[in-house]
This record gives C-alpha cells, structure tokens and sequence, in this order.
C-alpha cells in the first residue's frame, strides 16, 4: 500500500511538471462594437438640454415633457431621460378624469401618488391635465 501511495504521489507530480510547461498563448481577435452602443455613445455625449439654456437671461423658461405614467413609473430609460433633461412634466391619459374616476364615483389615486412621490424626489414639477379638451 505504501508503495502504491508513493507511485500515485510521483504520478501526480510529473502531471503537474508536464503541466505547468505548456507554453501560453494569447489569442487575439478583435471584434467591433454593435451599433446600438455607437449610436447610444453619441447620444450620451450631449449634454442634458435643460443645461443649453441660459437660467441668468431666461429665469422662468421650464423644459417640460409628456410623459406615459407606466414609462416613469417603471423607471426605466423614459424616467432617466425624463429626469437629466426635463424639469416638468405632464402625464398623457393617465391624469384625465375618465381615468382616475371610477365607474363607481370613487378615485383611483394609487399610480398617481406613486408618481407624485417620484416627481417629488427627482425635483420634477408635475402638472394635470387640462380640464376640458377637444378631440376631433
């Protein structure tokens, strides 16, 4: 058993040795960039557009932006876009009458003090809907 034990260790030492001499090669290969992430690099090179006006010459110019209330909501691209270059914001549907009053008389508010809380902590204004419109 011994002498088993001591081939088995000398096997294993001579593996390594073997081993550890291969030579090492790096290959190399280059690959180019898609065009979604060129497109997005020169995208993300311009400044945000609320950084283009001049707030001394024009003190109470606002950039505004309508919104669909699941886009910010879900804060995914639309609420980053929304909130590096807009300062206020209008939902579409989502804050007309038909869609916070129920059929019932009763207010659905849960979505919009969801995004009045958001607004409120990415120093966003939020303004309603108009409160009559036409559609033709």
């Amino acid at each position: 058993m011994y002498r088993l034990n001591i081939k088995i260790a000398y096997g294993l030492m001579a593996g390594l040795l073997f081993s550890a001499c291969a030579k090492h090669e790096v290959l190399e290969y280059g690959t180019e960039k898609p065009e979604s992430i060129i497109a997005q690099e020169n995208i993300d090179a311009y400044s945000p557009l609320i950084s283009y006006i001049d707030k001394n010459a024009h003190p109470n110019f606002k950039w505004g932006v309508a919104l669909n209330m699941d886009d910010y909501l879900n804060k995914g691209a639309m609420f980053r876009l929304a909130n590096r270059n807009f300062e206020q914001m209008v939902m579409g549907y989502e804050m007309k009458h038909a869609s916070i009053v129920q059929a019932d008389g009763s207010l659905n508010l849960s979505k919009l003090e969801r995004l009045i809380k958001a607004a409120q902590e990415n120093n966003m204004q939020l303004f309603g809907h108009t409160l009559t419109w036409h559609s033709g």
